[in-house]
């Protein structure tokens, strides 16, 4: 549990130390309820996304993560995931309006894009379920 001691000296050596004071901070409470750290990924910018409270960064790693798992030469690799999973519509909806977001976001075409840590989660569990699959 951070306590307002160290939360107060973590602001004090982010602020000596140069850092802006949202990168001097690790947020405690961004816990993902999904598998992590499976596979022979690198979890780090997993990590960093959830140090900066990005879950637009977290996005990014989970969707590289979710290409990696799918392996497909299909284009777009997301028709190989549905039909390997067999998703629910819910799911494949929920899946392909993350990824219609997600182009816009990293094509710079959105004005405003706003992911969640819930939408981090939902792909990394379609992630973990290839891997597993």
């Amino acid at each position: 549990m951070l306590t307002y001691r160290t939360m107060l000296r973590t602001i004090v050596k982010s602020f000596n130390s140069g850092l802006s004071f949202a990168e001097g901070i690790i947020n405690p409470y961004i816990h993902l309820n999904v598998n992590t750290n499976w596979g022979t990924h690198d979890w780090s910018e997993l990590e960093k996304a959830k140090r900066k409270n990005s879950p637009e960064l977290g996005l990014i790693f989970a969707w590289k993560l979710l290409e990696k798992e799918a392996n497909s030469k299909e284009h777009p690799f997301i028709e190989a995931v549905i039909k390997k999973l067999k998703l629910s519509k819910k799911e494949n909806d929920r899946l392909q309006n993350i990824r219609k977001e997600r182009n816009l976001f990293t094509h710079d075409i959105a004005e405003k894009t706003i992911f969640t840590w819930s939408d981090v989660e939902f792909i990394i569990g379609v992630a973990y379920k290839m891997n597993t699959a």
